[in-house]
C-alpha cells in the first residue's frame, strides 16, 4: 500500500503551499498531469501487488475539485496551530495520531540523511568518509566539462553508478539531452533542459529534475 500522489493532489509540498491562487491551482494541475511513480512497475517485477488509493480516478477527481483552503491551513479545532498541507486528508482521519505530524522529506523519514553531509550537526556523511575532498574536486571538474553539476560526494557516488550504466550521456534511452555548448533556444519540440545535467525536463515547467535531482526552488531549467 503506497501513499503515492497524496502530496501532489492534496498539496503536501512546502513549495506548493507557499503559492496563492491562481498559481497554486496551476501548479497542482501540472503536477497531477505529469506525476509518475515506480511502485507499480517495481512491484510487478517482484511479484508484489501494489495498491495506490490516491491514484484511483475517483479519488484524484475529488482531490482536484478541492480548493487551496481545503488543502492548506490549520486543522479545525486547533486555532493558532501550525499550517499543514494535505489538510483534507488530516481532517478526514481525526483520530489518527499522525494527523498533526509535520511533513518531512523522504530522506528524513527513511533515515538516509546519514549518507550525505549534515553540516547543521557538524557531522560528515557516510560517503564523505569514503570519497576524499580532492577526489571529489577532480570528479566534479570532469563532470562539469560534460555539463553536469555535482552537488556533493553523495551525488558523486550516485553519478558514478549512472555513468557505469550509461557511458554515453547522449544515448540514455528515452532521455533527450542538450549537448554541451549548445544553446537551448530554438530546440525542436520546445524542450526545457535541466541546469544541473542538461537532460530534458518534462513538462517544461518542471521544478525538480527527475534525472539528477536538481532543484533550486524557482525552476530547474537552463536560463
Amino acid at each position: 500500500m503506497t501513499g503515492d500522489a497524496a502530496d501532489e493532489l492534496f498539496c503536501g509540498y512546502a513549495f506548493a503551499q507557499r503559492l496563492q491562487e491562481p498559481e497554486w491551482s496551476a501548479q497542482r494541475r501540472e503536477m497531477a498531469a505529469s506525476m509518475t511513480f515506480d511502485a507499480v512497475p517495481l512491484g510487478a517485477s517482484l511479484g508484489v501487488a501494489v495498491a495506490s488509493p490516491f491514484l484511483d480516478p475517483e479519488v484524484a477527481s475529488h482531490a482536484l475539485s478541492l480548493g487551496r483552503d481545503d488543502c492548506v491551513g490549520a486543522i479545525r479545532g486547533d486555532p493558532g496551530g501550525p499550517t499543514h498541507g494535505k489538510l483534507a486528508l488530516r481532517e478526514a482521519f481525526p483520530a489518527v495520531h499522525s494527523v498533526r505530524r509535520g511533513k518531512d522529506p523522504i530522506e528524513v523519514g527513511s533515515g538516509t540523511t546519514v549518507l550525505g553531509s549534515r553540516p547543521w550537526l557538524g557531522e560528515p556523511g557516510w560517503f564523505d568518509g569514503r570519497i576524499t575532498e580532492e577526489e571529489f574536486d577532480r570528479a566534479a571538474a570532469s563532470a562539469r566539462a560534460e555539463g553536469v553539476a555535482l552537488r556533493d560526494r553523495e551525488h558523486l557516488a550516485y553519478y558514478r553508478v549512472f555513468r557505469a550504466a550509461f557511458p554515453d550521456l547522449g544515448a540514455v534511452p528515452g532521455r533527450p539531452r542538450l549537448p554541451v555548448g549548445e544553446a537551448p533556444e530554438g530546440t525542436p519540440g520546445g524542450e526545457a533542459w535541466c541546469a544541473g545535467c542538461r537532460f530534458a525536463l518534462r513538462p517544461a515547467t518542471q521544478k525538480f529534475c527527475v534525472t539528477c535531482g536538481h532543484f533550486d526552488g524557482s525552476g530547474a531549467a537552463i536560463k
